[in-house]
This record gives C-alpha cells, structure tokens and sequence, in this order.
C-alpha cells in the first residue's frame, strides 16, 4: 500500500464500519464513494480495503472512468473481474 492518508481518519472509519455491517443485518450493500478527482478516493478505498482484510471481510472494488461513459456499468465490471481473479 502506498502512501499515508492525512486528515482522512474519519472518511476512513465511516468506510470500514459501513463494509463491517454488511451481512449483519440480513442484506447487502453496495457503498459509492464520489468526490472530485485527485481528493484521494482511490487511496481512502484502498486503505479501507487493507483493514477489511484484516478482519477477513471480502471486499470489491470498481473505478468508474469517464472515457468509459458508453458503458454504464464498467465499474461494476470492474470490480466483478477484480473478485473472480
């Protein structure tokens, strides 16, 4: 994992306690994380993947690009090809 992530601590625990929920309640989830580019999601979706591990939470992830926009749903592809290999 790469870098630090600075003042992020409580976008950081918001993700990991939202991901530790699910299954807990009967359902599933599907969490979006949105802002502008370059405010580090990818690294905040990273870390919060590195803590799921550890507590052995399976954990998926897609980035929606926008020279991707004639598919819809390529970050959902994404992260379905990211979980089967």
């Amino acid at each position: 994992l790469q870098g630090k992530l600075y003042g992020r601590d409580a976008h950081l625990s918001t993700l990991v306690d939202a991901c530790s929920e699910i299954g807990t309640n009967g359902g599933s989830k599907a969490i979006f994380v949105s802002g502008y580019s370059g405010v580090g999601k990818s690294s905040l979706v990273e870390h919060a993947k590195e803590k799921l591990e550890e507590k052995n939470i399976h954990f998926i992830s897609g980035k929606f690009d926008q020279l991707q926009q004639a598919r819809p749903l390529a970050a959902i592809d994404a992260a379905l090809n990211e979980f089967t290999n």
